[in-house]
């Protein structure tokens, strides 16, 4: 068990499992080294993996809006 709370989208508070350092994943074709907060999410239609702001600032991703 984690520390602390996570506020998901829909505003409701969620313990994570834990955490796992320096994930190795392929996104894109590129690898990355991302860390994960684990949630046991029983919700339909949820997200395998979501990467936040720290990621997308590390990778200088630019956002076509």
């Amino acid at each position: 068990m984690s520390p602390f709370w996570v506020r998901m989208a829909d505003t409701q508070f969620v313990l994570p499992l834990g955490l796992v350092w320096k994930l190795k994943t392929v996104i894109g074709g590129h690898a990355f080294e991302i860390a994960a907060v684990v949630c046991a999410l029983d919700a339909p239609g949820a997200y395998p993996i979501l990467l936040g702001r720290p990621w997308l600032h590390y990778t200088n991703i630019k956002q076509n809006w």
